[in-house]
């Protein structure tokens, strides 16, 4: 199993960070990192297809290494098991963090366009509704 280099920088789209500011700011997530790897996990277990934006404009957030040991095996493990969704082979750490990237931004999509509308308490409900399914 490919792992994630936990030294490589997670460097999400400018839009992505603005929306995980924003999501840190009404105490969502404590952290921006945490409210992108939910995105991703969101987009993984939600069969979203992974981003076909450009990933310019990207900005660093955190090492990897900020994630759980048993976040980051949970999104490797996940992210191998969609690698044929992806436009590209995952065949080594990089790339499985450029999947990461892909899946993250859809999420955020996603929830940025759910949420859109939604107070704090709204979205914190939602929230539950979304890790209680499944």
């Amino acid at each position: 199993m490919i792992r994630f280099d936990p030294q490589a920088s997670i460097r999400p789209t400018s839009d992505a960070k603005a929306f995980l500011d924003y999501l840190k700011e009404r105490q969502i997530f404590q952290r921006a990192v945490d409210g992108y790897a939910f995105a991703a996990a969101l987009a993984l277990a939600q069969d979203l297809k992974p981003t076909t934006e450009s990933l310019k404009h990207r900005s660093d957030l955190v090492n990897v290494s900020a994630l759980d040991e048993d976040v980051r095996l949970a999104l490797a493990a996940s992210l191998q098991n969609k690698a044929d969704a992806l436009p590209f082979e995952l065949a080594e750490s990089s790339s499985l963090l450029n999947a990461f990237v892909y899946f993250a931004e859809s999420g955020c999509e996603a929830l940025e366009s759910r949420w859109k509308d939604m107070s704090r308490s709204q979205m914190m409900n939602d929230l539950s509704k979304i890790l209680t399914s499944n």
